[in-house]
C-alpha cells in the first residue's frame, strides 16, 4: 500500500512485492534511525527476492515500483506503547543509504540543482549584489581600519600575556582545546545524513554544550584581547567574507541554485555565526572598554553614562511598543520584541551593576546576569531567532565575567571538578535523548522539558567559566603533550570552519568530505613540526610553569 496498487497486483515473483521486506535487511540500522520494521518474509526468500530485483529492475520501474535513488519508507511501530503515541517515522533513501528527511545534505543539494538547471544566469540581480557585498566587505573594511591594528597594539597584547605569566598560557590552551572540539562537532553535524542524525539523537554529545561553549570562547578571547574593537570587528568581517566566497565558488562549481535560500544555505550558512559575533563585538565595545579600564585602575563609571542611557531609551521604547501595539503584533513580531527586551536588559544589568553597586559587590553581577539569561529561556520557549539572541546574551556574560570574576568562582569550579561524577549522573537523568530534534534550536513547549534542558546547559556554562579559576593543579590540566599541538590545531579549526561547507558541496560529505576536512590539518601539523612548535613540553618547562604559578598565587 505504500508503493501504489501496482505493487499489490504484481505476481508473487515480482521484486516489487518484496521491496518493503528486503530493505530493512539490506540497509544498516542504528538507534538514531528509528525502530526496524517487523520481519514478515521467510529468510529463505530473501536471496530469491534479491536475485529477482537485480534481473528485473527495469520491469519494476515500469510497473511503478520506486527507484533505488529516491524511495520513501513510512512505517508504524507494532509496539503497543509506541502505537499509543502514533509515532510516524519517515525516512528517505538517497544513493542506497538512509538520510533524515528534514533537509538535503550539501552533496545531495548540489546533485539536485545540477541535474535540474545549472544555468546561473537565472539568479536575480539582488542576489548578485548580496554576493558581491558579502565577499568584499571584509577586505574593504579591514583596509580602512588597518591602522588601528598597529604593531604597537600587538606588542601590547603580547606584553599583557607575559605579565600574566604561565597561568595565562595554560588558560589560552584551555580555550584552544574547547574551540577545536566545538569545530569538530560542527564539521560532523553539517555533513548531513547519518552524522547529522546522530547529533540530533545524541543530545549530550552535540547539542548541550557546543554552541554555548563556542560563544563563551569567543567572548572570553574578545575580552582578553588588546586589539581595538573596530579592528577586531574588521578581522571578523574578513573571515565572514572568506567563508562566503568559498561557499559561493563551490556553489558555482557544483551547479547549486545559490540564490534560492541565499540567507540560509545558499551562500552564507555557517558564516552567519561570525556576522552575529561581529555585531555582539560592536554592541559590547563600550562595556569592554569600561571593564578593562576598571582592571587597569583607570577611568570612572561615568564613561558608561551615554552607553547606559542609550540602552535605557531602547528598553523604554520597546516596552512602549509592547504596551500599546502588543495585541496587533503577529507571533514573530512579538517574539522579536520580547527577545530584544531581554537582551537589552542583559546588557543593562552589567551597566547598572558596575555603576550603582559598590566595587566589593561587582562580583555578584555575573551571577545575576546568568540567572536572568536562563530564567527567561525557561519561562518561555524561544525558537530561532531566539537562539541567536541567546548566544549574544552569553557573549555579554563571557565578556563581563572575564574582567570581573564571579564571587566564589574558584570554590564553585573546584566543587564542579571534584564532583563531576555526581554532576554527570544528574545530567544523564535530566537529558531526554532519542527525540531526533535540536532542542537548542527549537526549545520544548512545556516548562518541565525546558527546565530539564537548560539545567544541563547552565551547568555546562558554569563549569566552563569557573573550573579554570580553581587552577590546573586542583583540576584536570591540559596535558603538556597536547598543549604543544593546540596552536596549529586552532589554525586548522579556523580554516575548517570557513571551508567545510564548500567542501561538502564538491565532495560527498560522507565519508570523503569529512575526511578531506580533517586532512587539512596535516599541512598545519607539518609546518608546526618544522618550526618546533608541536613538540611536547619538557619536564623542566612544566616545573618552571608550576613554580611561576605558585609565585603568582603567593
Amino acid at each position: 500500500s505504500h508503493f501504489g496498487p501496482s505493487v499489490l497486483s504484481a505476481p508473487w515473483w515480482a521484486p516489487s512485492r518484496y521491496y518493503r521486506y528486503c530493505l530493512p535487511f539490506l540497509l544498516p540500522q542504528a538507534p538514531w534511525r528509528g525502530p526496524s520494521p517487523p520481519m514478515r518474509m521467510p529468510p529463505f526468500l530473501l536471496l530469491v527476492a534479491l536475485g529477482a530485483a537485480a534481473a528485473n529492475e527495469q520491469h519494476s520501474e515500469v510497473e511503478g515500483a520506486p527507484s533505488r535513488r529516491s524511495l520513501e519508507i513510512s512505517y508504524m511501530s507494532t509496539d503497543a506503547s509506541l502505537i499509543q503515541k502514533r509515532t510516524h517515522l519517515t525516512k528517505r533513501l538517497v544513493g542506497g543509504r538512509y538520510t533524515p528527511g528534514k533537509q538535503l545534505s550539501p552533496t545531495e543539494e548540489a546533485l539536485q540543482s545540477a541535474h535540474s538547471d545549472p544555468d546561473h544566469g537565472n539568479a536575480p540581480f539582488w542576489a548578485w549584489i548580496y554576493v558581491v557585498v558579502s565577499c568584499t566587505c571584509g577586505p574593504i573594511f579591514w583596509a580602512s581600519v588597518a591602522k588601528w591594528a598597529s604593531p604597537g597594539d600587538r606588542r601590547a597584547q603580547v606584553g599583557d600575556l607575559a605579565r600574566q605569566g604561565s597561568t595565562s598560557t595554560k588558560y589560552l590552551a584551555y580555550l584552544d582545546l574547547w574551540r577545536v572540539l566545538c569545530v569538530v562537532v560542527m564539521v560532523l553535524s553539517h555533513a548531513g545524513g547519518d552524522l547529522e542524525a546522530y547529533v540530533d539523537y545524541n543530545m549530550l554529545g552535540g547539542q548541550q554544550w557546543v554552541l554555548p561553549a563556542v560563544i563563551l570562547v569567543s567572548g572570553t578571547c574578545y575580552s582578553r584581547s588588546s586589539m581595538p574593537w573596530l579592528a577586531y570587528a574588521a578581522r571578523l568581517l574578513v573571515y565572514f567574507s572568506f567563508g562566503n566566497l568559498l561557499n559561493w565558488i563551490a556553489a558555482l562549481v557544483a551547479g547549486v541554485h545559490w540564490w534560492e535560500g541565499i540567507a540560509a544555505r545558499g551562500v552564507t550558512f555557517q558564516m552567519f555565526y561570525v556576522l552575529g559575533l561581529m555585531i555582539s563585538v560592536l554592541l559590547t565595545a563600550p562595556l569592554k572598554a569600561r571593564l578593562r579600564a576598571k582592571v587597569d585602575g583607570g577611568a570612572e563609571p561615568r564613561r558608561l553614562g551615554g552607553y547606559g542611557t542609550a540602552l535605557l531609551v531602547a528598553l523604554q521604547g520597546a516596552l512602549l511598543v509592547w504596551s500599546f501595539a502588543g495585541q496587533r503584533l503577529d507571533a514573530l513580531q512579538s517574539q522579536l520584541l520580547r527577545l530584544f527586551i531581554e537582551s537589552v536588559t542583559t546588557m543593562l544589568l552589567a551597566v547598572v551593576g558596575l555603576c550603582a553597586l559598590p566595587e566589593e559587590q561587582h562580583d555578584l553581577v555575573g551571577w545575576a546576569i546568568l540567572a536572568w539569561i536562563y530564567a527567561t529561556r525557561i519561562a518561555h520557549p524561544e525558537p530561532r531567532p531566539g537562539t541567536e539572541f541567546h548566544l549574544h546574551d552569553l557573549f555579554v556574560f563571557a565578556v563581563f565575567v572575564q574582567q570581573v570574576p564571579l564571587r566564589g568562582q574558584a570554590a564553585s569550579g573546584l566543587a564542579l571538578a571534584r564532583w563531576w561524577p555526581v554532576v554527570g549522573f544528574a545530567c544523564g537523568f535530566l537529558l531526554h535523548p532519542g527525540l531526533k530534534m535540536r532542542l537548542d534550536l527549537a526549545p520544548p513547549s512545556t516548562l518541565l522539558e525546558r527546565l530539564r534542558h537548560y539545567s544541563v546547559e547552565v551547568l555546562a556554562v558554569a563549569a566552563f567559566t569557573t573550573v579554570p579559576a580553581a587552577g590546573p593543579e586542583k583540576t584536570l590540566p591540559v596535558p603538556d603533550a597536547l598543549r604543544g599541538h593546540l596552536p596549529w590545531a586552532s589554525q586548522w579549526a579556523l580554516l575548517a570552519y570557513c571551508s567545510h561547507y564548500a567542501i561538502y558541496r564538491l565532495v560527498p560529505a560522507e565519508p570523503w568530505g569529512v575526511l578531506l576536512v580533517f586532512a587539512l590539518a596535516l599541512p598545519f601539523a607539518f609546518a608546526a613540526r618544522c618550526q618546533g612548535l608541536g613538540a611536547p613540553c619538557s619536564a623542566e618547562a612544566a616545573s618552571e610553569d608550576a613554580a611561576a604559578q605558585r609565585a603568582e598565587t603567593k
